[in-house]
């Protein structure tokens, strides 16, 4: 992937980290936008520990996630095919905007029938 995107935005730093801690000072930026992470985080303390080093790193944290939705269980573990054939299984958990709010202390900004956004602090 970084490959990919060095060849797109010549000229931009791009960093790839095994985190935590995230590579950056405290307050490195104004805002730290995520998609689909936390939802695959299975335990509460990782999930604590994934919002913290976020806000130790930035002023503003916007967590983006699959919606859960009537018929889909709220916890499980998926099955996913990889493009090369490899298979993985995968710890997820769907939430409405309402828990994903709570369990953030945050703000909805999106929510629609696929996908959740909130934004924190508030």
């Amino acid at each position: 992937m970084l490959e990919l995107a060095r060849a797109r935005l010549p000229g931009t730093e791009l960093v790839c980290a095994d985190v935590p801690p995230l590579p950056f000072g405290d307050g490195a930026f104004d805002f730290a936008f995520s998609s689909n992470v936390y939802s695959h985080l299975e335990t509460a303390a990782a999930r604590a520990e994934f919002v913290a080093e976020a806000l130790r790193a930035s002023r503003e944290l916007v967590v983006l996630e699959q919606a859960w939705r009537l018929g889909r269980d709220q916890e499980l573990w998926e099955l996913r095919r990889l493009l090369d054939g490899s298979e993985h299984r995968v710890f997820k958990r769907y939430l409405t905007a309402v828990q994903l709010a709570r369990e953030l202390d945050g703000v909805v900004v999106f929510a629609s029938a696929e996908f959740v956004a909130v934004r924190t602090p508030v």
